[in-house]
């Protein structure tokens, strides 16, 4: 990690000063104005045109006062009263002095000049020990802290030596050999750098690298790039990329310091560095998923060299050796790769980019940027990618190999090498198994296809033909969702439909959808359902429409009679196929269809008709209301939208009102067509339309409901139907027409017939819809109708057993006294009287109907009239009588109005049983008159009467028996 202290060094804009003076010095053309002597230097004056001829004095005097400035901070060597600031400054002026003197007056007499300064000059390169040569235990102090405070010692040796060494190089410049001084400043410079983990440890640092190459530039004794490569051979790949990065950007600075950028004339390519470094690192670094930091600071610290400063040159040599670095480590992951679709995987080579964490993806972004910028460079980065990969070595990839060099090729395919790339990427892929990978992989080749605006026919073809394979192994299918997920993927890529996308559809369709889970079955719809919306709208629609017709309609006809089906198979049925006189519409409205699909696909079919639409053939159209009435039945999803759809065909638009319950649409249609005047509807054929077959569906849902809520809602619509429309249903004339159908179907079926009890739930269902069956059947006057007759008596006796007493429908028919009375006149004729052989139980049910009846008030007299009878006869023969009396004794009762009721029925009583059923008779008088007794002495005259007229036809003149039982009556009554 780079010091904290190198950053205010590394930027830019910070300050480097004195760097023209500097130059002028070394190159000018003129010498620098400089004072005439040098006041307290070492404690004397120097006259500076003389001060050559003390050199030797100076440079003791210079060395030991460095001595004492190193030991102090190298060796902790303490010596009194040193002022380290002045110590620094006189050691700075000496050689500054010396330099002066020496360019400014011995220019003619040069070599003597040359001779005295490089004896001293090497004797003080010998004394200062070199920062290059120094134990980590010197290097540590040198690159403290304190280096930065100016009140410490560290600080003053640090910069004092910068400066002396910068200063023996120019005064060795004067003498022609500032060569060996030159690389070992250097060497310095690097060893601090590596120690400190920067390049420039403050900004004197940052200008001392600066003076160096503009030293190399101008002397051009030697290339500075050169000698900085050479001392750089032995140190870490990742700290010489880092440190030629910094270096190389002080090249964006001019000779004022002023930075300008890559686009400065002094900037040189070191490609060489590059490349050893990076061949250096390539033979070292094994296989290693821990390398992903290591490799990612390679990138990002020689990247911005590469594409923005030496751009004069083009090299492709660092990407090539940076790939086959990087195959080392293709099948190990840097980073957990989450790609679950092929369009993820495009998303993935669309954001890879300089904030890129992943080591791998970071170079596919240089390599993407440096074949943008330089496409021909193409071949030659192909030809080493493609040594890598030949067909033979793909097996050696795993999953995550595979997924990096798909990512290296979708990231390097554009426009113009698209189909190269694709076409060596399949080739590879071709040799693998099929799996969710290698799916996402050839899908996302086609996404960059239609993104081009290219046909995706090269590629899917391969890949359709191995999903036509794996299609017939289920074990397989997570992989085909994987291809139904890239279809969508591709579809969506490029709006124009025109790229012949259509060659994924295929014949696995159908196996895939008859055979795949319920999950896998509505993804792949909506995907169908989503994208077939658009494309009718689209001018290419009629590419794709017969593709669909072959290929996806015929799976949905298969699948749709399942009873688990999802609706959207309507949807997509009618989506391809939106033909109202099409055969699909008799398939997909029948009733083998699973209605939630039925109903879908209506809506869907209808949701575009106009109002009073009159093209339906009379088929289509029975169709159609025969599968509305089916929906609506079964109360399916969205029936309230389909209403509204229907009801515009044709003479329905009259038929049925603009405003439909929503809550049960059926039932408001119902209601609306008994009010309908329009003579331009036929009810008849309309019920016919609707209610004509349900006995193809609806016979095995009566037989086993799953829902005592879903039957009563069809007893319901079915009951009211009866209630309010009865008269279209039935024809007199006609043994088959609708209602017998439907009473059959829904009342009276063959199990009702024979006494067998039907299923609870629709049992529950009748006995709260009874009444309205039995009320739209008596509108029909059975008075001259054998069936209608039979029928409301089957109705009676058939359902007073199985119907609960306290709430029985038969009560809700009390308010209709023709009906009330005709049903008590059944309920006495099969269950009350003598010869109607009820058991004791539906007698017992009767009585206490009556009962009720009585209670609640409502057409007495006529139930009275109709059971009375039946009820006295009860009385004389079953064993049961307790509910039988009560009804006597309420009847009976003073306040009550019913008393000749009670005197009428007992007289039609005594005349039909006296004779032939004597005993019975008087043991039911006798037992009446403990019940009634304020009533039967009223009684007495009549049976007294019916006595004498028994003995007459039996022609005695006394019968004994009869004599006895009145005397006994008579008695009691006393």
């Amino acid at each position: 990690m780079y010091d904290r202290r190198c950053s205010e060094a590394k930027n830019v804009n910070s300050p480097l000063d004195e760097i023209s003076d500097e130059l002028e010095v070394l190159f000018g053309h003129e010498t620098p104005c400089i004072a005439s002597n040098y006041e307290d230097l070492f404690d004397r004056t120097y006259q500076s045109n003389l001060v050559l001829l003390e050199a030797d004095v100076l440079f003791n005097k210079l060395l030991r006062h460095w001595v004492q400035l190193e030991e102090t901070v190298l060796e902790d060597s303490h010596w009194p009263n040193l002022n380290f600031r002045e110590i620094s400054r006189q050691i700075c002026r000496t050689l500054e002095l010396l330099r002066y003197s020496f360019g400014a007056f011995y220019r003619e007499d040069r070599q003597s000049a040359v001779d005295g300064v490089l004896k001293y000059t090497k004797l003080l390169g010998v004394a200062v020990r070199r920062w290059s040569s120094m134990n980590e235990r010197l290097l540590n102090k040198i690159v403290s802290n304190a280096v930065l405070d100016e009140s410490l010692p560290n600080y003053h040796y640090f910069h004092t030596y910068l400066d002396m060494q910068w200063l023996i190089l120019t005064l060795e410049h004067f003498s022609g050999e500032g060569v060996r001084n030159f690389h070992t400043l250097i060497n310095d410079l690097i060893t601090v750098a590596a120690r400190v983990g920067c390049a420039f440890i403050c900004s004197c640092t940052k200008r001392l690298w600066l003076l160096l190459q503009y030293y190399a530039e101008r002397s051009q004794r030697f290339v500075f790039w050169q000698s900085f490569n050479d001392a750089l051979r032995d140190h870490d790949e990742v700290f010489v990329l880092r440190l030629l990065s910094d270096v190389s950007v002080l090249q964006g600075y001019d000779d004022n310091a002023r930075y300008v950028g890559p686009g400065h004339a002094r900037v040189r390519e070191n490609y060489a560095l590059i490349e050893r470094t990076l061949k250096s690192l390539n033979s070292k670094c094994n296989a290693s998923a821990t390398h992903n930091g290591l490799l990612l600071d390679c990138c990002s610290t020689i990247y911005p060299l590469l594409s923005s400063w030496w751009t004069d040159v083009v090299k492709s040599e660092p990407y090539q050796i940076l790939w086959e670095i990087f195959y080392k480590h293709i099948n190990l992951a840097f980073t957990e790769p989450a790609v679950e679709s092929a369009s993820e995987l495009v998303d993935v080579v669309g954001h890879i980019s300089p904030s890129s964490t992943d080591s791998y993806e970071y170079f596919l972004f240089m390599l993407k940027a440096y074949l943008s910028e330089h496409p021909g460079q193409w071949q030659r980065i192909r030809g080493r990618i493609y040594s890598k990969l030949p067909n033979s070595k793909v097996k050696e990839l795993t999953s995550v190999g595979l997924y990096k060099i798909a990512l290296l090729f979708l990231a390097l395919a554009n426009g113009e090498n698209l189909p190269e790339i694709a076409e060596k990427l399949m080739a590879l892929l071709q040799n693998l198994p099929p799996d969710s990978l290698t799916i996402h992989i050839q899908i996302a080749l086609a996404i960059l296809h239609a993104r081009a605006g290219m046909s995706v026919r090269p590629v899917c073809l391969p890949l359709v033909a191995s999903v036509e394979q794996i299609v017939e192994a289920r074990e397989k299918f997570n992989v085909i969702r994987a291809y139904v997920d890239g279809f969508d993927g591709v579809f969506k890529a490029g709006g124009d439909y025109s790229l012949q996308q259509h060659v994924m559809i295929s014949k696995w369709v159908q196996r895939y959808l008859t055979a795949c889970s319920f999950t896998d079955l509505c993804y792949f719809l909506n995907i169908l359902s989503c994208n077939v919306k658009v494309l009718r709208n689209d001018y290419h629609w009629t590419e794709w429409e017969p593709v669909l017709k072959q290929h996806v309609l015929p799976a949905l006809k298969s699948i749709a009679t399942s009873s688990n089906c999802p609706s959207q198979v309507g949807t997509v049925a009618a989506l391809i196929d939106s033909n109202l006189s099409s055969d699909y519409v008799l398939i997909f409205t029948s009733d083998l269809i699973a209605v939630n699909v039925t109903c879908q696909y209506m809506i869907t079919l209808l949701s575009d008709i106009p109002e009073y639409h009159c093209g339906l053939s009379k088929n289509h159209e029975t169709a159609i209301l025969h599968a509305w009435t089916r929906c609506c039945l079964l109360n399916c999803e969205g029936i309230a939208a389909l209403s509204q759809y229907v009801t515009k065909i044709g003479a329905l638009r009259e038929a049925f009102d603009l405003t439909i319950n929503p809550r049960n649409p059926l039932c408001s249609c119902i209601s609306s067509l008994s009010r309908c005047t329009s003579k331009l509807v036929n009810q008849r054929e309309i019920c016919e339309q609707c209610f004509g077959r349900l006995d193809s569906w609806i016979l095995p849902l009566l037989a086993s409901p799953t829902s005592e809520p879903a039957t009563v809602h069809i007893y319901t619509c079915i009951s009211l139907l009866f209630f309010q429309c009865a008269q279209f249903l039935y024809h007199k004339n006609r043994s088959s027409c609708l209602l017998n159908r439907l009473v059959t179907f829904f009342l009276l079926s063959t199990n009702i017939l024979i006494g067998k009890k039907p299923h609870a739930y629709v049992l529950s269902a009748i006995q709260r819809t009874w009444h309205l069956f039995m009320q739209g059947i008596f509108c029909l006057d059975g008075s001259n109708d054998a069936y209608i007759e039979r029928t409301l008596r089957d109705l009676v006796a058939r359902y007073l057993p199985l119907l609960s007493t306290d709430d029985s429908p038969i009560l809700k028919c009390l308010g209709n006294e023709r009906l009330a009375a005709f049903i008590f006149e059944r309920i006495s004729a099969s269950f009350l009287s003598h010869t109607s052989r009820s058991s004791e139980m539906n007698t017992l049910r009767a009585l206490k109907l009556v009962q009720l009846a009585l209670e609640r008030g409502g057409a007495t007299d006529l139930i009275l009239q109709a059971a009375l009878p039946a009820i006295l006869e009860v009385l004389i023969f079953n064993n049961n009588k307790g509910t039988a009396i009560e009804i006597v004794k309420h009847v009976a009762l003073p306040e009550q109005s019913e008393g000749q009721q009670l005197r009428s029925a007992f007289i039609a009583v005594t005349e039909k049983h006296l004779a032939f059923n004597t005993n019975q008779y008087f043991q039911f008088a006798n037992s009446l008159a403990k019940v009634i007794p304020n009533v039967m002495p009223k009684l007495l005259p009549g049976i007294r009467k019916q006595v004498v007229e028994v003995e007459r036809m039996r022609g005695v003149g006394y019968d004994n028996t009869l004599r006895q039982g009145l005397e006994r009556l008579e008695a009691l009554l006393k």
